[in-house]
């Protein structure tokens, strides 16, 4: 790995969220980050664009960062990645159309971006199970949806996180593991 461009990546991210924290633990925003990073890291065929685009996912969303600014300090690669994980914004329409979009957006999408959306999902449910079970519920039902898009990610992501919606499927949600 290069340790120059994780480095650039993980400052200017870190940088753009500044103080934001996470909803339900209240870490620093880039902890999640960062473990989104390392789990694409650990992915067979990962490339640096694909580690970058990881510590970078949530800027266009969650920050004042430009594509075009992504597109000059990085690459137009590592910004086509983050913005093909940028869900649309609260005006595209109620949060079901949103999430849609994102599951249709996301069925074609490249391997590389469907593999750091597995690694954001595997990263965001167990503390939303731990501290919201009631929206727990929503996310699931979104989450088995949007798995079923990412088929073609990295395939031991993609098994971890089918594996979870086949528990909850046998189990019901309640008992799922997190």
């Amino acid at each position: 790995m290069d340790t120059d461009r994780y480095n650039r990546a993980w400052e200017f991210a870190k940088a753009a969220h500044g103080d934001q924290k996470r909803k339900y633990t209240g870490e620093p925003y880039w902890t999640h980050l960062v473990r989104v990073a390392e789990m694409v890291a650990d992915t067979h065929g990962c490339t640096m664009e694909m580690v970058e685009a990881a510590l970078l996912h949530d800027v266009l969303e969650d920050t004042h960062v430009t594509e075009y600014t992504l597109r000059t300090m990085f690459s137009p690669l590592v910004a086509h990645y983050v913005l093909e994980l940028t869900d649309p914004d609260l005006s595209f329409g109620n949060r079901a159309a949103r999430k849609a979009a994102t599951v249709e957006r996301l069925r074609d999408a490249p391997v590389a971006v469907k593999t750091i959306k597995l690694a954001d999902l595997l990263d965001n449910g167990p503390s939303i199970k731990e501290h919201d079970p009631k929206f727990y519920k929503v996310f699931l039902a979104e989450k088995t949806k949007l798995i079923e898009a990412l088929k073609g990610g990295d395939p031991i992501l993609y098994e971890r996180a089918m594996a979870m919606t086949l528990q909850i499927s046998a189990r019901g949600i309640d008992n799922a593991p997190g």
